[in-house]
Formats: structure tokens, sequence, C-alpha cells
């Protein structure tokens, strides 16, 4: 097909088009050079120039985009269905319209068919260029200044033979015959503003009807051109879900939308203009999500336009595609063509996502002079605070989980020699002179984690109860020597109390700078804990798995007086728990009095001891990752089942390079290196929308949301320099 050539001829000029500086200083927006073909632009219907005869059915092509290299996309209004065209339309103004020469030929396509309706694959007919003639009109008053163009072109259709339209040979013909179109200075001004990638990135919303109608839906695009979506409508009757019951019943397909991923492309290079912003190619891949037999790529091209006029510059919040796409089953491949138009969504702050977060202290960023401690400076942190907020901001955060530090032992007493006393804001203190990250002042501190509660009070912040090989404020640094003969189990449940207590008070003095504040809870980590694994009771299934055991033994263990009790019931928010992502299956809940205990799961979605993990990132392939992601099986319990908002599954994007505190000797101070090695999982060589693709594949699957760890800290794809200063996140 004609068609498919010309599209691997714009894709193959993307690739130097990509590397082009996209800035628009020193271009004018009212001049225009006119390149070699000078039919690019969009265009109306307009009058045929002189001599020229309209097609016997005399309907008008629609908006017409050609993009300067000839790629070019047209819709014939019929009313419903539409014919669509894709090919090429080369035209060149000589000094007289006599010499003009218009060239060039499409394939032809009738919309997709409604839903339930069969759809006829394509191209059903071929439309070649025979002639025509390009005139330019410049400004009398400026010669240099181009205010219109009038576009003809003759056009004859012919049917690809043993085509399934339902339309024959005497129904192309009629088309035959001339096209006028023209473009104004509008439509000029255009191709005359250069826009940054910015003018693309964020969400779009489908304005068709996706019951009736193909439609690209939840665009999500990203700055460095990558996009998510899904492809729905009567497409979707090639992607099912067929639970059958072998022996009892067959199954009973249910359309589900594809999965659709790609890149973004500027294609249009107007002489002495950057890349266009109404000219945009894109290509992309779709799965179906329980039908692997099945897939699906498209490509398309298209420009910007204000919503309520196609062709008016404007607010430039609307996107509007032409897209050939191919169905490959295993009968065979098919391809169609349709329209969409996309309306952008207030989404700049929201161009990823939704994601969740879990973010942890950042590594050390140098020495501390003094003590030859390892530091993170307050300049660090602020950046780390900054990124958080960044995060929050760009990816419609819900949940934040961020893990409590642990003082330096030695640094507080939590019950003196007597074992008397309590004072959970003497160990607070302790807290913040080691991690200034937790001071609270009013008005909060740049880098504190204050600063990014008060910017986001209305996200739900949790605490995670940090692990030192026992709980944090371990029962084993109480320094008395009666104490610390109890039980590795006595010393961790002591241990998660204080930090309670820490973090209750915590939220007091939060409340004095952000009015009305809580947490929404709090997180125990059970692994590493020295919690009992072998605890029983009412409410614990005997078959409980170890985890299920040791957070049972957190809430039935009495705590060491004068230690507050943890309560099953928390005074306000709830109680949370980590662990694999098997977590929440019916042996790792338990109740207590008949009650659900654990309110919320966040488990890790990743195996850091598993080979096929560590394997599917190390290829550097999404493909291999989201395979490997869909061999996870939550097994959820009834409860969790029944609300999956009491899940969010947890993938890790680690910081792509690792620091190590190399000690000092004898005349070398200590220092920090940073090691070439790449961290696991979604480290360097991944980039936004991979984490995107593989948080779109949970979510399609398992109907949970999604958080990243760790994320906020810094960017990925960074380079060394780029993790040894903390950059800021380079969210779209």
């Amino acid at each position: 097909m004609r068609n498919s050539a010309a599209f691997v001829l714009i894709a193959a000029c993307t690739l130097t088009l990509l590397g082009c500086n996209s800035s628009s200083e020193g271009v004018s927006a009212t001049y225009v050079q006119q390149p070699v073909n000078s039919a690019q632009g969009i265009y109306q219907p307009g009058p045929l120039l002189p001599g020229y005869a309209p097609s016997i059915r005399n309907v008008p092509l629609g908006n017409t985009l050609i993009a300067s290299d000839g790629g070019s996309v047209v819709t014939i209004d019929l009313g419903s269905p539409d014919l669509r065209l894709f090919g090429r339309v080369f035209a060149k103004a000589a000094a007289t319209a006599s010499n003009s020469e218009v060239s060039g030929s499409f394939d032809v396509y009738l919309s997709e068919a409604e839903n339930g309706e069969p759809l006829a694959a394509g191209p059903h007919a071929t439309a070649t260029v025979t002639g025509g003639e390009l005139q330019l009109i410049y400004s009398l008053s400026d010669p240099e200044r181009l205010e219109s163009k009038v576009l003809t072109v003759e056009l004859d259709f012919e049917e690809v033979p043993g085509q399934l339209s339902g339309e024959g040979i005497a129904f192309f013909d009629e088309f035959d015959g001339a096209y006028g179109l023209r473009t104004d200075l509008a439509q000029i001004d255009l191709y005359a503003v250069s826009p940054e990638p910015e003018f693309v990135i964020g969400g779009w919303d489908a304005q068709g009807n996706a019951v009736t109608d193909v439609e690209l839906t939840e665009l999500l695009i990203d700055a460095s051109g990558a996009f998510t979506a899904k492809l729905e409508g009567p497409v979707q009757d090639y992607c099912y879900n067929e639970p059958a019951i072998p022996g009892q019943r067959p199954g009973q397909p249910t359309p589900e939308p594809f999965i659709v991923s790609g890149e973004v492309y500027f294609v249009d290079l107007v002489v002495g203009v950057a890349p266009t912003q109404n000219a945009y190619y894109l290509q992309g891949d779709g799965e179906c999500p329980t039908n692997t037999d099945v897939t699906l790529s498209f490509e398309t091209l298209g420009w910007l336009s204000g919503a309520n006029d196609p062709l008016a510059l404007g607010s430039m919040d609307q996107l509007n595609l032409s897209a050939v796409y191919t169905m490959v089953t295993p009968q065979g491949s098919e391809r169609f063509a349709t329209d969409w138009r996309l309306l952008f969504q207030n989404t700049q702050a929201q161009p990823i996502g939704p994601l969740d977060l879990w973010v942890e202290y950042p590594p050390a960023t140098e020495i501390d002079p003094q003590t030859s401690r390892t530091v993170v400076s307050n300049t660090a942190l602020e950046q780390f605070v900054t990124n958080i907020s960044t995060f929050i901001g760009g990816a419609a955060t819900q949940d934040v989980v961020v893990r409590m530090n642990y003082p330096r032992p030695g640094a507080w007493n939590s019950l003196d020699s007597a074992g008397t006393g309590v004072d959970a804001g003497q160990m607070f203190q302790a807290l913040i002179n080691t991690y200034p990250f937790y001071e609270v002042e009013n008005p909060p501190k740049a880098h504190t984690l204050a600063s990014a509660i008060a910017a986001a009070p209305n996200v739900n912040w949790w605490i995670l109860l940090s692990s030192n090989d026992a709980a944090s404020w371990q029962g084993a640094d109480i320094n008395t020597p009666s104490y610390q003969a109890l039980s590795a189990n006595q010393h961790a449940v002591d241990g998660f109390a204080l930090n309670l207590a820490v973090v209750s008070h915590y939220e007091s003095l939060l409340q004095q700078s952000t009015p009305g504040f809580s947490f929404a809870g709090v997180v125990f980590e059970a692994e590493d804990s020295g919690l009992s694994k072998t605890a029983a009771g009412p409410g614990l299934d005997p078959l409980s798995n170890t985890v299920a055991k040791q957070l049972y033994s957190v809430f039935t263990t009495s705590t060491t007086n004068p230690i507050q009790a943890i309560p099953a019931v928390p005074a306000s928010g709830q109680w949370a728990a980590t662990g694999s992502y098997t977590q929440a299956n019916p042996l790792n809940d338990f109740t207590l009095s008949g009650n659900p205990v654990i309110g919320h799961w966040f488990p890790q979605w990743y195996d850091a001891s598993d080979p096929a993990d560590l394997n599917a990132y190390a290829s550097g392939s999404i493909s291999d990752v989201v395979n490997r992601l869909d061999t996870y099986k939550p097994n959820f319990s009834a409860r969790v089942a029944a609300d999956k908002s009491l899940y969010t599954a947890m993938i890790s994007a680690e910081n792509g390079w690792l620091r190590k505190y190399i000690p000092g000797s004898t005349g070398t101070p200590a220092t920090i290196e940073v090691k070439t090695t790449p961290a696991k999982f979604f480290g360097e060589g991944f980039a936004w929308s991979d984490v995107q693709q593989a948080a779109t594949a949970i979510q399609t699957k398992h109907g949970v949301r999604v958080m990243v760890y760790n994320l906020a800290e810094l960017p990925l794809n960074q380079t060394k320099q780029e993790a040894e200063d903390i950059q800021a996140l380079r969210l779209p």
C-alpha cells in the first residue's frame, strides 16, 4: 500500500528532526519562507481555481493537513461514514500558475462501523492525484508576507479489488474530480509558531463516543515524547476476557480496551522555523490485557488547534489526529482508519500518574568535617522536599508513605535507670538533632518534611515505622541490663510503641503550622523487626504466614511498663502494613475482637531475591518487566477484593547510582564514593513512560493504585554527576 510507504518516510524524517533546536528565537510569526513543497499547512475547503471540474458528488474535503515533506491526511465529509485519505501530496508553485506541479496518492478508507457492526478492513480504494494547481498570494503592501494559499487537487478514485466496505466501483468513481482548498494568514501563522514540547505534554481526553467509534482515550504524553493510552470502541471486540469453566459453560467474551504506548514526533520542518505545533506524528503499539494473540499498531498525523475551531490558533487545547491502525490476530492482519479529537485536560501539573509515592531519606551527600559522619546537607534536603512536592503535583498523588528515621544510638533515653519516664519530646529532639528533615517551625523551613506537608495537606500522609535490625527506638538501646535481657519480640513491640509516641508528638507539632493536619496512619514493617514468627491466638488463622504472625504479635504483646500499649484500633488514622505482593491475602489478614486490624496494605511488587525479577529489569526492556509483573498473583482476601482501595502496589524506582561511605584513615579524610553500578529495578536506563507503563499494567489487571518507591529522590536516567548533586525530578 502506498500509505505505508508514506508514513515510513515521515518516521524516517523524524530521526533528524528530534535533534533540531526547537527554540523559536529569531523566527518571525508573520513571515514564512516557502520550502520545496509549498503545499504544507492546514487547509479548509475552498473554491476551485478556474478551469477545474468538481466531482459528481460535489462534496467538500474536510480539514486537510499537509506536512512540508508531503505527508498528508484528508477527510471527505459524507455525513456518516466518512472517507479518510492517507498519503502524500507534492505541490510546487512555479513562476507561472500554468507550470504549477501537483502530484501524489492516497489510500482511502471508510470510517469504522458502529459498535455491534462488522468492521470493514481497508484500504477500500486508492486516490491518485492526477493534477492540480497551487497559488501563493502575497501582501500587496509587503511582498515578502504570504497572506494565503489556494490549492486545487484532481483525484482519481479506484476501488481496491476484494475490499470489504460494502461499496462498489461506482460509489468511489463518483468522487473523481477536483477539490479546492484554501489557507489564509491565520492558518499560516499556525505554521509560524515554533513550540517547545510542552504544547502536547499532559493528559488528553477523547471527545468522540467510545461506544460507537474507535477512540484513543486517556492519552498521556510526557516530556520525552513517550505516551500511554487506551484504545476503546468497536475495536474492543478483538480483545476479550473469556472466563470459561471447563465442563460447565463456555466463556462469555467481554470486550476490553487495548493498552497502547508509543512516541510522539514533531515531523514538520518549515525553512527558518522549528518543528511546528500543528504537525505531529504519533506511532504506537497496543496489546490486549487478556488475549496475547491479538495486538495492534497505529500511526497518526495531526495538529493542535483551539477546542471550538480546529483551525484557530487560540488556546491550542485540541489535538486533531487522523490514524491508520492495524489489527493483528492469528487469522491475519487488517487495517482501518479513523479520526480522533482529543481535548487537553488541565494536567500540566499532572503529566504522569496517577501514582502514589513512597520516600526514604536520601543517601548522604557530604561528610561532616567535625565528626567525619555522613550527612545530607540542608541544601540537598531542600531539593529532596522540592522533588516530593513536584511529584505530588505532577502525578495525582493520593498517598505518600515516609519512612521515619532513627537517631544515633545513645542520643536519647526513653527510660531512666529506674525504668520510669517516657519522654516523647526528648526522643523527638534526638531525632531532629540527627535528621533536621523532621524539624517543625511556623512557617516550615524549606528543608523539612513539614514544608512538603504544608504544600499538600490534603494528601494522605503515612509514616512508616523504621527498622534497624529491630523496630526503631528499639528496646536494645534502652541502657538497663534487666531490660536488655528481655526477648527480641518484646524489644520490637516496645520499639514500635515508642515510635508511635514520637509520631504522635510530631503530629501535634505539625498541627501548629498546618491546622487540622493528622497522619493518615502508621505503616508497620515486620521484616527484620525481631517480632515473633510463631504468634497464635483468636482472629489469626493457624496457617497464617510469617508476616501475619509478626503483625499479630504487635497487637497482642503487652508493652513494658511505662511504655504506652499499642491499641488494635488507633486513636486517629489507621494501621497499615508493607511486605511482599501477597500481602492482603486470606492468610495475611487477621482480626481482634472480630474486627480487622490492618486498614491498608502497601506491598512491594518486586523481589530482590528472585533472579527472574532482577533479570527482567536488567534487560532494560519494559516489555520484559511488564511480562514479569504479569506473573504476580496477589490472591486478595475477600475483604480486600471487595474494596481495592485498601491496597496500593509499590514498584521500585531507586536512584540509578549508589553512594558508599569510605572511612578515613590517618591523614586521609572520609569520603563518599558514587558507585558506577546502576541500582536494581527502575534505575538507570528506564524512562518515565516505562514506569507509567508498568503501573498501568498493574492497574489494568488488578484494579489497584500503584505507588513508586523512592523516585522523588532523583530523576530517572541520571548521570553520575546528577546523582552526586541530587537534582530535581525531570517531570514533564
